[in-house]
């Protein structure tokens, strides 16, 4: 992704896995955190990982107004 001032993004900014049977997304250290399904991961808050619903999930890479904004489905099939 490419990112210009004012930036939202880091370099190394996220992580998504399948645990088990779950889908956790992880912030891996970024400045302004991930924001997925309005709950804030990482940044300044201390909770570095969250679990994706089943079906479809909204995920913030940066501030609420950031461009990066996605949406991402989770089906166990």
């Amino acid at each position: 992704l490419i990112d210009k001032a004012p930036y939202n993004i880091s370099r190394n900014h996220a992580l998504l896995e399948r645990e088990a049977d779950h889908v956790v997304i992880s912030d891996r250290g970024s400045s302004l955190g991930i924001i997925v399904n309005d709950a804030h991961i990482g940044g300044k808050s201390k909770d570095r990982q969250a679990t994706l619903d089943d079906g479809d999930n909204v995920v913030i890479l940066g501030g609420r107004m950031s461009p990066y904004q996605f949406r991402v489905e989770v089906s166990r099939q």
